[in-house]
């Protein structure tokens, strides 16, 4: 076991998405993608609850995950400018510099970027847990 090479490429992610969608389909389609066109899921889907988007510099993913959170800002920003008050869940983004997808399982690739975003899912789970 090499941990060097644990790490996804971009490469062996599109692999794995493409893997799961019917046959012909290609990176990026609209069961895996709810901001595509022809998705049957579209933004007004998304439950009106606190939102962290955490991605990778070298994500081949992080176009799609940046889009997303910044539709989704958009979409919450205009609904509270027609009706105050509704659609008030924060949107959260962390990217992390510099690493691939999934660098943060294997913590020892880079351990200052995993410390960093278990951080940020640490804060964001405390700041939106309601008290049992």
């Amino acid at each position: 076991y090499d941990p060097a090479s644990a790490n996804l490429s971009n490469a062996r992610v599109q692999f794995y998405h493409t893997s799961s969608l019917p046959e012909g389909a290609r990176f990026g389609h609209p069961l895996m993608n709810p901001m595509h066109p022809e998705s049957s899921v579209t933004i007004r889907d998304v439950p009106d609850v606190p939102v962290l988007v955490a991605a990778a510099e070298g994500d081949p993913l992080l176009a799609g995950a940046t889009k997303y959170v910044d539709t989704l800002r958009l979409f919450r920003d205009n609904a509270r400018s027609e009706a105050p008050g509704s659609l008030a869940a924060s949107v959260e983004f962390v990217e992390s510099k510099g690493v691939g997808h999934c660098f943060h399982m294997f913590p020892e690739n880079a351990p200052d970027e995993a410390s960093a975003v278990r951080g940020a899912l640490t804060s964001f789970i405390s700041k939106h847990s309601y008290p049992n």
